[in-house]
């Protein structure tokens, strides 16, 4: 047997540790993704790897919480974000294996594709903001605070309990790896998975449209729907509420059809959204009275 002095023996083990990264919490080896810096913004990151994020747009704190104002005036149909769907960390066949497929990606750190993103995400949540606001993060004399409102189904845990199946821990607070993933998914993802950047604009009514171009079908395009002057948020549509149209939602409410509104968001996400919102009660017959409040005025519809 040969005996290899110690110095030699210490820059062999070095050479390994370089080429083989391992990660422990996957208890596997894993290839560590190259990034040209680390610090970068979230928006510098989409920019470099082929995206674009529209120069008269900013990411502040409003009303809504962090979201995406306009810096001057944008005209309706101007293309304010392109992100590439390989940015996009896409639905798996069930919601359990994306939100495992979110924990391993963010448990790799530095090695991971979508590090930057996580960071952004990190960045949020110890500012208050998502995933660290939603219901099921409620302290619990809190939550009892609100069980007597709309809608009336005592099911603030609703993404946990609903999640139980993924094995995950379903405690008050995202303590866990697994639990910072499950809520990170449920606060992030849209109908195309979980998308960078544009999940930082807050939800709201006639302000953008999300699809994918005919002519450019590797890319996310979000477009204004209206014109937006300097100082304006621009808001992005991510439950249908009342983005169907009020004419359309008072067909509903007159065919006793009931669109989801405020309360359900409000459950299911923590917060209100702007105007124009539909609220709705019940009397003492378990009859459901709907009204849209239009305007910040108050002014009922």
């Amino acid at each position: 047997m040969v005996v290899l002095p110690s110095p030699i023996f210490a820059i062999i083990a070095t050479i390994i540790l370089i080429v083989l990264p391992y990660n422990t919490s996957h208890g596997q080896e894993i290839n560590c993704y190259h990034h040209e810096t680390l610090d970068i913004s979230i928006e510098e990151w989409v920019t470099a790897n082929g995206g674009m994020v529209h120069e008269s747009i900013e990411r502040r704190t409003g009303p809504y919480g962090r979201g995406y104002f306009a810096t001057a005036d944008i005209e309706a149909g101007a293309v304010v974000v392109k992100l590439p769907l390989d940015l996009v960390i896409p639905h798996s066949n069930s919601p359990c294996d994306t939100i495992q497929t979110l924990r391993e990606d963010m448990a790799d750190d530095k090695c991971s594709k979508y590090y930057p993103y996580f960071q952004s995400i990190a960045a949020t949540a110890a500012q208050g903001g998502a995933p660290m606001d939603l219901p099921s993060a409620w302290d619990e004399d809190v939550r009892d605070l609100v069980n007597d409102l709309p809608p009336y189904t005592h099911d603030w845990n609703l993404h946990t309990n609903n999640l139980n199946e993924c094995g995950f821990t379903t405690n008050s607070k995202p303590s866990s790896t697994h639990t910072t993933a499950l809520f990170t998914y449920v606060t992030r993802s849209n109908a195309y998975g979980l998308t960078p950047v544009l999940d930082i604009f807050n939800h709201g009514y006639h302000s953008t449209s999300l699809y994918i171009p005919a002519h450019d079908p590797n890319t996310l395009v979000l477009k204004t729907s209206r014109s937006h002057a300097a100082g304006d948020e621009l808001l992005l549509q991510y439950r249908d509420g009342v983005g169907v149209g009020m004419g359309a939602v008072q067909t509903m409410l007159g065919a006793h059809l009931e669109p989801v509104g405020s309360p359900e968001l409000f459950r299911d996400y923590g917060f209100l959204e702007p105007f124009p919102t539909l609220w709705w009660f019940t009397n003492g017959r378990d009859e459901r009275h709907s009204f849209i409040v239009a305007d910040g005025e108050g002014n009922v519809e």
